[in-house]
């Protein structure tokens, strides 16, 4: 062994005999990135960095679930801060959709039948830690589904919202059933959980607010006397950011409520529609609900944040925390025309299962990106941003792999 080799072994010994708390309080500081690198030192911190801990903060990797329903055991997934495409195993989702994620929690569906009556089996599914709950059986009637949480967190909460009407329906741990409630006039296009709320956008752009204390204290205060009606319980009330932005190209925007640091932002995603077939997304727009003064303002800059938008779940990450990433930016997937709908709705059934005959590297490679990233202000750019997606393919899901698991499988990320 040369000197220079033997000094490089003895300093290489040291760091590894660095106690476990220290590595880990070290880890807890860095960016995403760099915790990953540091994963790649030795068996030793790859070890510690890689042990599977509960954890309540985002810290871990972006990734999009690929649509469909497939009856293979794992799923294909894409890393959109190395654009790479990777398998994730997950028997659980065995012939079921995504329906929607939080953090590292992915909501999976399946259609069943009982008497004749269609209905939706849902499944709390961690791919990474293993857990799984069950909950109660749904009627086909409902589009979207909100966590308040982790399903480990004090008064956790989901929330379907029903298509057609502005109608609702709760479960909490030690619940047998849904508990309806509703109904209102209007619909729901996009619902989120903030600070201990839940706030819903009907379809003039208007937010409404519930509080988990009281449908807990709706539910269990007046227990024989609840009758399933709205009104029992308190909501807030915040208007359209904008007096008749509603009606401002309606049919040629998506809108969406995302949670950011604690802030509730309201996103206008405006595009056009070529040939009845590509749906090409020009501009956004963001406004923030100031909580003191019940007011939308603007947002010009989003400053380090990376907004993650989708139909069935959206959320943000701070490039700071990753280390990687493009900050004061909107990424974005593909999403379909109809806002209320399904992916095992009939008309979709049969698109998912189509898609699935072909082959998956075929299928990635087509002329349709599966996401893309709109950055503020490039407007000045030469190349404007425009974002195309097919309107007939359903869109993928994000969900985060957390850092533990990506320590473990996922060499380090090339910085750009």
């Amino acid at each position: 062994m040369t000197k220079e080799r033997s000094i490089r072994h003895k300093y290489l010994n040291y760091w590894c005999s660095l106690p476990h708390d220290i590595l880990k309080l070290i880890a807890e500081k860095v960016s995403f990135v760099d915790c990953l690198s540091m994963s790649k030192v030795c068996m030793s911190w790859n070890g510690i960095l890689g042990e599977e801990h509960p954890s309540t903060q985002r810290h871990g990797l972006p990734c999009l679930l690929v649509s469909g329903r497939g009856n293979s055991e794992t799923k294909t997934c894409i890393s959109v801060l190395e654009n790479r495409v990777w398998e994730l195993k997950l028997p659980e989702s065995c012939g079921k959709y995504c329906w929607g994620s939080f953090c590292d929690w992915l909501i999976m569906v399946n259609n069943v039948y009982s008497h004749e009556i269609k209905l939706i089996k849902v499944n709390l599914v961690n791919p990474f830690s293993g857990s799984q709950i069950n909950l109660p059986p749904l009627g086909p009637f409902f589009h979207k589904m909100v966590l308040s949480g982790l399903p480990c967190e004090k008064n956790f909460m989901c929330m379907v919202v029903q298509r057609g009407i502005f109608g609702l329906a709760f479960w909490f741990p030690g619940a047998k059933l849904w508990l309806p409630v509703g109904k209102k006039k209007g619909q729901c296009q996009d619902a989120v959980f903030c600070n201990g709320s839940f706030y819903l956008l009907d379809d003039r752009l208007n937010v409404w607010k519930i509080d988990v204390r009281d449908i807990y204290s709706a539910y269990y205060g007046s227990l024989k006397a609840y009758d399933g009606a709205l009104s029992q319980i308190k909501t807030g009330f915040y208007g359209a950011p904008v007096q008749n932005l509603w009606n401002e190209d309606t049919k040629k925007s998506f809108t969406y409520l995302v949670e950011s640091v604690g802030k509730l932002l309201l996103v206008r995603r405006y595009f056009n529609l070529k040939r009845n077939k590509w749906i090409e997304t020009k501009k956004f727009e963001v406004y923030a609900l100031d909580f003191e003064t019940l007011i939308w303002k603007k947002v010009e800059d989003l400053g380090d944040e990376m907004l993650f938008l989708g139909k069935s779940y959206s959320t943000s990450f701070s490039a700071k925390e990753l280390g990687v990433g493009i900050r004061n930016s909107i990424y974005l997937c593909n999403d379909p025309m109809d806002r209320l709908a399904t992916e095992w709705d009939d008309k979709w059934d049969d698109e998912c299962d189509l898609r699935h005959v072909i082959p998956k590297k075929t299928r990635l490679r087509t002329g349709v990106k599966n996401w893309g990233i709109f950055t503020f202000g490039n407007e000045n750019n030469d190349k404007p941003f425009c974002f195309r997606g097919d309107k007939n393919m359903w869109t993928d899901t994000w969900f985060t792999a957390p850092s533990w698991w990506c320590c473990r499988n996922i060499p380090p990320i090339q910085r750009k």
